[in-house]
């Protein structure tokens, strides 16, 4: 697999974080050692070094399926608008879904597709039918045409933006990677996302089962932007089990321990399996 638009990172710029956006959210950076890093963006909170970060919660614009398009639209259009349906929409500003995503949900499949998108118009908060929003899309537009009996819509922001240190508090979300500095509020940094990482170990590690190179790590939400292992014991390899005790689970799995902490909310390192 190539990646054609990737961009070599130099340890200054993986530590770099900056308050203007330079470059789309996910765009891909690299080492020379195998490490992989996403373009990201911090949420309203700063974030701390060596934590996991999880996507923000999907608003309802992208979970409801009432917003349609204003009117019917050909393939090769950059610009739709969508009339807001009467769930009332939260207050965004310009450009939210931004490197965002439009998905066109049909039963039809002559209209279903996802496109990018380039930016948005404010979205107000409406209970009116036909609040216009315009959302314009990256080229080359539309893929399919579009209609506006059939066409049901949603505005999906870039799950790079806006991200969360991972907590039992926060979510629901996925794992997106681990910050390697300290990254403030709605700042843009460099997530890393594969590769030997250095990781805060979550309060799950329990026993030396749990501390041998190799073993699975995910989400530990015991622990703010922890990681850990799956609760299980010191004299059998097989009896590793996934419940609630270690906060961890096969969904929200991270990657393996290269080397294991002294101790619970101390550092180790994994090698971090999240995006290649």
């Amino acid at each position: 697999m190539g990646f054609p638009n990737s961009i070599q990172l130099t340890e200054e710029m993986i530590v770099s974080t900056a308050a203007a956006q330079r470059m789309p959210l996910g765009t891909r950076g690299f080492t020379n050692d195998g490490r992989v890093f996403r373009y990201s963006q911090a949420g309203a909170t700063a974030l701390t070094a060596n934590k996991l970060v999880i996507s923000a919660a999907q608003g309802p614009a992208s979970t409801s399926t009432d917003q349609v398009a204003y009117e019917a639209y050909a393939v090769g259009t950059t610009y739709v608008k969508l009339s807001l349906s009467t769930v009332a929409l939260p207050v965004l500003a310009a450009d939210f879904f931004k490197d965002g995503f439009l998905v066109c949900n049909s039963t039809d499949v002559a209209y279903q597709q996802v496109v990018p998108v380039h930016g948005n118009e404010a979205l107000v908060s409406s209970t009116a039918l036909n609040q216009q929003t315009g959302i314009w899309l990256k080229q080359p537009g539309l893929k399919k045409l579009t209609a506006t009996a059939t066409g049901m819509f949603k505005l999906v922001q870039n799950p790079y933006k806006g991200v969360l240190v991972s907590s039992d508090g926060n979510g629901p979300g996925m794992p997106m990677g681990v910050t390697p500095c300290a990254v403030a509020a709605s700042y843009f940094f460099w997530a890393q996302t594969w590769g030997p990482c250095l990781a805060h170990a979550g309060e799950g590690i329990r026993a030396s089962i749990d501390k041998q190179p190799g073993a699975r790590v995910g989400w530990s939400t015991g622990s703010t932007g922890g990681v850990c292992a799956p609760k299980g014991t010191a004299t059998a390899a097989d009896s590793i089990n996934f419940d609630t005790d270690s906060g961890w689970s096969l969904m929200n799995e991270v990657g393996v321990i290269l080397t294991c902490a002294p101790a619970a909310n101390f550092f180790h390192l994994i090698d971090l399996r999240l995006s290649p």
